[in-house]
Order: structure tokens, then C-alpha cells, then sequence
């Protein structure tokens, strides 16, 4: 059973458990879908930051071939 917390309308107290809880569902329902969207906001950075890693990778092959373009051509000077 649940009893309504005076001044407070989407509170209530359940009487078992001494428990406070909310009866907002629209408080609920947003929550939620901030929850859901810190989620995906978290997995877009994480993919990002291996894009990333992976250019930095990419780049540093680049620059090593360069070097060793780079050495063959200043030899054969």
C-alpha cells in the first residue's frame, strides 16, 4: 500500500517497504532517455577515438614511407 507525501503530488511512500517513490512517469520516461542517450553519446566518442587512433596509425605509415622515399632518392644523388 502507498500513502501520498503531503505537499509533494508525484511522491508517494510505500507503507511495507518505508520506500519513497515516484509516480511521475513522464519524470521516468525522460530520465530514461537521457540515460539512453549518454549511452550512445558514450559509444559515438568511443568509435570516434578508435577513427582517430586508426588515422594516427595511417599517418605514421605514411611518413615512415616518405622517409624511406626520401632516403632511397638522396642516395642515388
Amino acid at each position: 500500500m502507498e500513502t501520498k507525501i503531503q505537499g509533494h503530488n508525484d511522491l508517494v511512500k510505500d507503507t511495507q517497504s518505508g520506500a519513497i517513490l515516484s509516480i511521475n512517469n513522464a519524470a521516468y520516461r525522460a530520465a530514461l532517455k537521457r540515460s539512453s542517450n549518454m549511452e550512445k553519446q558514450e559509444q559515438r566518442i568511443q568509435q570516434t577515438n578508435a577513427e582517430i587512433n586508426n588515422i594516427k596509425g595511417e599517418l605514421s605509415e605514411v611518413k615512415d614511407m616518405l622517409k624511406q622515399l626520401l632516403e632511397v632518392v638522396n642516395d642515388g644523388r
